[in-house]
């Protein structure tokens, strides 16, 4: 996939409103995306595949755009391939893709209410033990809504 085949930045900027239009409705200030459907829909970047990769997105009204987090392996593909809107991170050569999440929200100081599209309760527990999040909602229903 070349930056020509990328998703159009318009389409981008509408998934994105559609996304943070859904937190609002639920009262959260980050949406956590790890399901690949979702992490495609809302940053362009291929993930579904087979097997899919392994990537996260954060959006977040407070953020300029969503957040692509991916392994070092996919990084160059993924900066060649998005909308500029999107900004690319990485994962940190050998880091375990968790533990990569982690820091990526302690980056972003993630805290108050999070939506999460693949919210188990190690995850939860995990979001309130480590960062300052007070309320952990899941959004898998509604992004599977939004992506209709």
């Amino acid at each position: 996939m070349s930056m020509e085949d990328a998703v159009p930045e318009r389409v981008i900027e509408d998934r994105l409103k559609r996304i943070l239009d859904l937190a609002s409705r639920e009262g959260l200030e980050y949406v956590l995306l790890a399901q690949p459907e979702n992490v495609q829909y809302a940053t362009g970047f291929d993930v579904v595949g087979n097997p899919p990769k392994t990537a996260y997105a954060l959006v977040a009204e407070s953020l300029e755009g969503p957040i692509l987090m991916v392994p070092p392996l996919e990084y160059k593909e993924a900066v060649d391939t998005v909308s500029p809107l999107v900004k690319v991170v990485s994962f940190k050569l050998g880091e375990k893709p968790l533990k990569a999440l982690l820091r990526l929200l302690v980056e972003y100081q993630v805290r108050g209410c999070v939506g999460l599209d693949l919210c188990t309760r190690e995850m939860a527990d995990g979001l309130r033990a480590k960062l300052e999040v007070r309320e952990v909602k899941d959004l898998n229903d509604g992004l599977l809504k939004l992506r209709e």
